[in-house]
């Protein structure tokens, strides 16, 4: 059988800068858990997403509107085996 966690990453002070330090500690946690419950790590999945902000006006140009082009790490995918 297997699972599947979604471990979230916050950001420093913007949402351009993941905080990696908590990221990996939250991580750690996820997978210790999975281990307690049996449960060995076969994947971890980055997910990203592109910028889109949640509010635009007029004067903004067409890449303001629709995003800049760039992505972050809005989390980590951690899928998990059942060991016997």
């Amino acid at each position: 059988m297997n699972t599947t966690v979604f471990v979230k990453a916050y950001f420093l002070s913007s949402r351009a800068i993941v905080d990696g330090e908590r990221l990996t500690k939250d991580v750690q946690t996820a997978i210790s858990r999975l281990n307690a419950y049996g449960y060995e790590v076969i994947s971890l999945m980055p997910v990203t997403s592109a910028y889109y902000p949640e509010e635009t006006n007029d004067s903004c140009d067409y890449s303001d509107k629709w995003g800049n082009g760039s992505s972050y790490t809005e989390g980590v995918v951690i899928l998990g085996r059942k060991t016997n």
